[in-house]
Order: structure tokens, then sequence, then C-alpha cells
């Protein structure tokens, strides 16, 4: 193959570009939760959950904003809605792509 035929290495990883193509909208989107911060905020639900004369301000705050759900053996960060029948999975933004290309190829988009 020669250089003038040889591919981008950003279309070789559709990965890449997505997050590359994502990080200029970063700073305009309401909250970006990094991975990290939904372990901490999972451990200090459960962590709660166990221990309940223990708990801090930030800790009823969570209690009253989140909730740990087990989803095929993982924990999972979910929002409270004021709906009981809503559910919205926090999912951290390292883990975006692969959620969403998940949910693409479960639709019945995968591909050739």
């Amino acid at each position: 193959m020669s250089v003038s035929q040889q591919k981008d290495p950003k279309e070789l990883d559709p990965k890449t570009s997505f997050y590359e193509g994502l990080a200029p909208l970063l700073d305009k989107l309401r909250k970006i939760y990094k991975k990290s911060e939904v372990e901490e905020k999972i451990c200090s639900i459960l962590e709660a959950k166990k221990n309940p004369n223990t708990k801090f301000q930030n800790t009823y705050y969570l209690l009253s904003k989140y909730k740990v759900i087990e989803v095929g053996g993982i924990n999972c960060l979910i929002k409270l809605e004021e709906s009981e029948n809503a559910i919205t999975y926090v999912c951290p933004y390292e883990d975006l792509y692969d959620e969403i290309h998940q949910t693409h190829l479960k639709g019945g988009h995968g591909g050739a």
C-alpha cells in the first residue's frame, strides 16, 4: 500500500476518534462523571447503608440523589428521579464509548 493510500490512524480507532470529537464539547456539558468519582459515590453509599448511624451531610445528599443497583454482578450508580419509573444510569466518561457501542450493537446496528 502506498503512502497516499494509508488510512489516518484516527479512522482505524473509532474510540479515539469519538473521545477526540467529544473533547471540545466537555466545557459545555452539565456534568461529566469520571470513573473515580462514580466509584467513590458507590463506595460511600454502600458504606452508609452498612453503618446507618455514621452519616455525614454529604452522605445524606448522596443517598437522596443516587442509588446503587447491581447489574450482572457489577455495582452501578443511578440517579433518583421524581418519577419512580425513571432510571438514569450514571455512565463514567471513560466508559461512555463502550456503553454507546454496546447499545448500538444490541439494537441491530452491527454493521458489516
